[in-house]
């Protein structure tokens, strides 16, 4: 049963890697084509630009204006902003602004780089491997049914030995003194008891998995359960990570409030009166939306009832207030 569900989360894994491809534009031969991130070796000279992810550890040799968020690294929240200069020797990744990591997202700007690290050997690739080979404190069920089985075995064998020297000295015989203590010991051990636990961790599991929270090890539940404290990371974990215009304030006086919150059109834009304004019926604002819209490489768009974006967060918070003033990016 155990393997089972173990097999089964597995599977859901892996159908969660297969959605999250990453494709590169690779220059090769003097052309440039696409190709899924896991074929880029070593050499290859990679394009990126606003909105893409970072295929490979790459070496930065052009870049504009370019800008890549790198927060699981480094947990910095404000992107790095990269160059292409020669840097000293043994300088942390935060402080490696020539390069660009496997995994970032390119928030503004265009770069071209050459691959140098790929697979494990990228700053995430090494962080990966320390995480799944470093050795992990056991689960506290197993800590516990330890416990119990050491416990109980101690108990058996001094039982054993006292029942064995009584038996003895009643004069029974040796052999049958052995096939006593023997089926003792035999009926003394719970043997039910992993199947019962097997049997309330997957229960545990399903009831897991109707919530969407893939369980790769049936202890885990347990562990999950025994936690006292949680440590988590802040941003784009408790908080979304999603910056808002609240307030249009121009050089005549006038303030204009943005309601709504994060990276989306819900809400709309009122003047000191409550009143709401149109991107049409206001011209100073016309004016400052069709500036905050050309001037943008983002982009946010609402599909299927679902805000989708990619690009500098400011630039998409831009576009979201364009979209309460009633006027489509």
């Amino acid at each position: 049963m155990g393997a089972y569900q173990e097999y089964n989360a597995e599977k859901s894994a892996s159908s969660l890697r297969k959605l999250m491809k990453v494709k590169a534009r690779v220059r090769r031969a003097g052309k440039e084509t696409e190709i899924p991130s896991e074929e880029i070796v070593p050499g290859d000279i990679i394009l990126i630009e606003s909105g893409m992810k970072v295929p490979a550890d790459i070496r930065l040799v052009e870049v504009s204006e370019l800008e890549i968020d790198e927060s699981f690294l480094t947990g910095e929240s404000i992107a790095a902003k990269k160059q292409t200069s020669i840097l000293q020797e043994n300088l942390g990744v935060a402080e490696r602004t020539n390069m660009a990591f496997a995994g970032a997202t390119v928030l503004k700007g265009r770069g071209i780089g050459v691959v140098v690290s790929t697979g494990t050997n990228t700053q995430v690739g090494k962080i990966s491997k320390d995480v799944t080979e470093s050795a992990s404190a056991k689960p506290p069920l197993v800590q516990r049914m330890e416990k119990f089985i050491k416990q109980i075995s101690i108990f058996i064998i001094v039982l054993s030995i006292v029942l064995a020297v009584i038996l003895r000295l009643q004069g029974m015989d040796m052999t049958a003194i052995f096939f006593f203590v023997v089926a003792l010991a035999v009926a003394a051990i719970p043997e039910g008891l992993p199947v019962a636990l097997t049997v309330a961790l997957s229960i545990a599991t399903k009831r897991m998995a109707k919530r969407n929270v893939i369980v790769r090890k049936l202890t885990a539940v347990e562990s999950l359960g025994s936690c006292t404290v949680i440590a988590s990371d802040k941003t784009g974990t408790l908080t979304v990570n999603e910056q808002t215009a609240k307030l249009i304030a121009l050089a005549n006086g006038k303030r204009f409030t943005i309601e709504g919150e994060g990276y989306n059109g819900v809400g709309s834009v009122i003047n000191n009166e409550n009143e709401q304004i149109e991107f049409s019926g206001n011209h100073e604002l016309s004016k400052l939306t069709q500036i905050a819209v050309f001037a943008n490489e983002t982009s946010l768009i609402n599909e299927n009832n679902k805000w989708t974006y990619y690009g500098d967060a400011m630039d998409v918070a831009l576009l979201g207030m364009s979209y309460k003033l009633g006027i489509d990016p």
